[in-house]
């Protein structure tokens, strides 16, 4: 939030050099100012001696290419019986409790919508290192998603920490606590470590190869690895990810690869991939991070970047949130789809 009335020194600095060309004068248009000039520098030096009001200076932020503007998802399978409503009786009977008193965590709100999902908003205080404080108690809420999936249910969350999610396993691991068998909720992680090693890069290599339908894979920018059950991860380098490349457009095998054969000799699997990805029908591309992280577990899939192309050019534009956690939310599904499939077909 906006503390103070900003100074034009700071507007043409964000405007400049923080917010990308297309939101810059999408902000501008929208306010009925048409900018006709190509250069951000022109924008910011007449659109810094504006008058606005905070709610503009609130979504002029959210406009910087700042990374608490890219938005993320990460999920985890239910282990239950269970029906939603009844999920969402047992949350209920729990709202305004202190499931942990050290952080005071609590489940704050619990809905139930006609297209059979269930929300549920949790809160809970988390320690970080202050600039004036040692330790500095930090006020967090987090929303989450369950439906169903088939004969599954799924928690889906847009989270913006990692402790947010482990908060939500928490929070169903407590709920779940003195409850029967067939009414606990308990969570399932989605996880690499069910899968062998050769396994592990098969999985990827399904990712990779998809049919995207409203995509065209361009690129792939990172390929992450990781040793054994190491917990971090490295990268393959600017040469090893060229082969990838070719061997992509080629449509092969990436386990045939021998860059891959490599290193799966010596232990290694995938961890994570950036992809670059080209819209079909409108003039967009975004980096897509697919990521499967040690600490905690947990899947997440990230908008890294996203361009929009004007005359073959591509500039900068941070997606409005409702667009961003669209494509998530398709991007979610093709990872889960193609998971689930893998453990049906090798389990």
């Amino acid at each position: 939030m906006i503390e103070k009335y900003p100074n034009n020194a700071d507007i043409y600095e964000v405007i400049s050099s923080k917010m990308p060309f297309g939101n810059s004068r999408d902000f501008f248009k929208k306010r009925g100012m048409m900018c006709v000039t190509n250069r951000r520098t022109e924008i910011a030096l007449y659109c810094s001696r504006l008058f606005l009001g905070f709610e503009d200076y609130e979504e002029m932020r959210s406009h910087t290419e700042s990374e608490n503007n890219y938005k993320k998802i990460c999920g985890i399978e239910l282990e239950t019986v269970t029906s939603l409503p009844d999920i969402a009786t047992t949350l209920s009977a729990k709202r305004g409790d202190t499931l942990d008193e050290k952080t005071k965590l609590m489940i704050k709100d619990v809905t139930s919508h006609g297209d059979g999902t269930v929300n549920c908003v949790i809160s809970y205080q988390n320690k970080k290192i202050g600039k004036l404080d040692l330790l500095r108690k930090e006020d967090r809420e987090c929303t989450f998603k369950i439906e169903e999936r088939g004969d599954k249910k799924l928690v889906l969350t847009h989270h913006e920490k990692n402790e947010d999610y482990s908060k939500i396993i928490e929070v169903l691991e407590n709920v779940s606590e003195g409850l029967v068998d067939d009414e606990k909720i308990l969570p399932h992680k989605i996880t690499l470590e069910k899968f062998t090693i050769p396994q592990r890069i098969e999985f990827f290599d399904k990712l990779l190869l998809h049919n995207y339908s409203n995509w065209i894979l361009e690129d792939v920018r990172s390929i992450k690895i990781r040793k054994g059950e190491e917990l971090e991860d490295e990268e393959f380098s600017e040469i090893e990810l060229r082969g990838i490349n070719e061997a992509l457009l080629r449509g092969d095998n990436l386990r045939t690869n021998e860059i891959v054969k490599k290193f799966e000799r010596s232990g290694y699997y995938f961890s994570g991939i950036i992809i670059k990805l080209a819209h079909k029908h409108d003039p967009l591309k975004i980096f897509v991070e697919t990521l499967f992280k040690s600490k905690p577990v947990l899947p997440e899939i990230n908008i890294k970047k996203s361009v929009e192309v004007i005359d073959d050019i591509e500039n900068t534009k941070i997606l409005p949130i409702d667009e961003q956690e669209k494509y998530l939310k398709e991007f979610w599904e093709i990872l889960y789809k193609i998971y689930s499939g893998f453990i049906e077909e090798i389990f």
